[in-house]
């Protein structure tokens, strides 16, 4: 998810440029803004808040190790960034591999989703999972809520970003 977001902010952030114009260090600092202001507050809340759902059941209960957390959030935000670079230099070139490559993301993120089965559609613990007795994901107002609200604080932050890069 965080290579294919890199991928929209280079797109708008290249938006408007000529073939051969990068993207300046304004749009790179958006970029970085969304990933650290953004991005991870969010996946460090449901890392902490709900480890065993946002690993889809392959970590326990426990609180995580303080180090796979840090580890987690830095791979996010270096797929950010990669994703940012990478489409800022294809989008240079004129190259048709940037939407290709846009969709190829996006197909890993759904397999990723799709693969652990119904571990994302489902809540509860680890071994309430293991047991087979987690509830549906409607059946969970407050994982309902904390989801609506990231995703709303993410919207914000794109559409702040929009905003910025297009002046």
């Amino acid at each position: 998810m965080c290579f294919a977001l890199g991928q929209v902010l280079a797109w708008l952030a290249s938006h408007g440029l000529s073939e051969s114009e990068a993207p300046g260090r304004r749009a790179l600092a958006w970029t970085a803004a969304f990933g650290l202001l953004g991005w991870l507050p969010v996946g460090l809340y449901f890392l902490v808040a709900h480890p065993a759902w946002s690993w889809a059941y392959a970590v326990q209960d426990a609180p995580l190790n303080p180090t796979l957390v840090i580890f987690a959030l830095c791979a996010e935000f270096g797929m950010l960034l990669l994703g940012y670079f990478w489409s800022c230099e294809l989008l240079r070139r004129g190259s048709v591999w940037a939407p290709v490559l846009f969709a190829l993301a996006l197909l890993i993120y759904l397999l990723a989703l799709i693969l652990p089965g119904d571990a994302f559609l489902q809540f509860g613990t680890a071994a309430q999972h293991q047991a087979g007795d987690t509830k549906a994901l409607w059946e969970s107002p407050r994982l309902i809520v904390e989801l609506l609200l990231s995703g709303a604080w993410l919207v914000v932050w794109l559409l702040l970003v929009r905003k910025r890069l297009s002046n």
